[in-house]
């Protein structure tokens, strides 16, 4: 009311964030506000998956609020263009190259990064085990993992699979120490269940690191498997 924007762009994310979204669409519209809703979430899983029938009908009914839509993805925007009839436009998420970018030496210890929330919709138990499914000790094979969330648990899993000296979890980083670990790891892992455009994954690919993730949201869109990493 008091600064009046000729435009409100809202960033939406799942659950709680989703619908605390929709509610300043509402008031911004009711207020003869035009409105762009930009959906960062992994929309597919949040819709089929996490969504009951009046879920799905309420996340159908938000997504007709705004005056436009904004996805990550021509992936992202052909699911949800199923759902509505609104406009919709694709902008893929970019990083600064030149912020990551370096000459990495590819030696042992080989070590593997991951950066996010750290929960089982990430995957990070089953990265877990599969480090410990590798059959490579520390002297070979490391895992870093950035980022807030289920450490507690993690640390527990790390240590009954036996592999708690490979596995390091920093907790929350500064930007200036996640670029320095992605300039310093080797692989990018990300073995999410649900993704919109994961902006780590560009991260990783500016760090030069080599990519291995899942075949969800629009991750098939920028990682070709076998070309430019492994899905």
């Amino acid at each position: 009311l008091k600064t009046r924007p000729d435009i409100v762009h809202v960033h939406a994310s799942s659950f709680w964030g989703w619908w605390r979204s929709a509610v300043y669409i509402i008031i911004a519209r009711l207020l003869g506000i035009c409105t762009v809703l930009h959906v960062h979430n992994a929309i597919d899983r949040f819709y089929f998956d996490e969504s009951g029938r009046f879920g799905r009908y309420l996340l159908r009914f938000s997504l007709r609020l705004p005056d436009h839509l904004i996805t990550l993805s021509e992936g992202i925007k052909k699911l949800v263009s199923g759902m509505i009839g609104k406009p919709i436009s694709a902008v893929y998420n970019g990083v600064d190259v030149d912020q990551f970018q370096n000459l990495k030496a590819y030696k042992k210890p080989i070590k593997i990064l991951f950066a996010g929330f750290v929960g089982h919709q990430k995957g990070v138990p089953d990265l877990i085990q599969a480090v410990k499914g590798s059959g490579l000790g520390s002297s070979d094979l490391t895992l870093t993992v950035i980022g807030a969330g289920d450490i507690e648990e993690m640390k527990i899993l790390s240590k009954v699979v036996g592999i708690q000296s490979q596995v390091h979890f920093t907790g929350r980083v500064s930007e200036e120490e996640k670029v320095k670990l992605f300039k310093s790891h080797h692989i990018y892992a990300l073995p999410s269940y649900g993704e919109g455009q994961p902006i780590s994954i560009l991260e990783g690919m500016a760090a030069g690191m080599a990519i291995l993730s899942t075949s969800v949201g629009s991750i098939p869109e920028i990682v070709e498997d076998g070309i430019n990493g492994l899905l």
